[in-house]
C-alpha cells in the first residue's frame, strides 16, 4: 500500500517528482562518493585484522 501511494504521488505530482529526483542525487553525491566507499572499506579491513590478531 505505501509503495502504490508513493508512486501514485510521483506521477500525479511532477513538482514533487522533481524535487524527490533531486534530493535523491544530492543524497547519492554526498554519501556514496568513492572516497567515502574507500574509507568503509578500509575501515571494514582495519576491524577484520584486529580481530583476526
Amino acid at each position: 500500500a505505501d509503495i502504490a501511494w508513493g508512486l501514485n504521488e510521483a506521477l500525479s505530482d511532477r513538482d514533487r517528482l522533481a524535487t524527490w529526483g533531486a534530493n535523491g542525487r544530492a543524497r547519492v553525491l554526498a554519501e556514496f562518493t568513492w572516497e567515502i566507499a574507500a574509507k568503509k572499506t578500509a575501515e571494514i579491513y582495519r576491524a577484520v585484522a584486529v580481530k583476526n590478531r
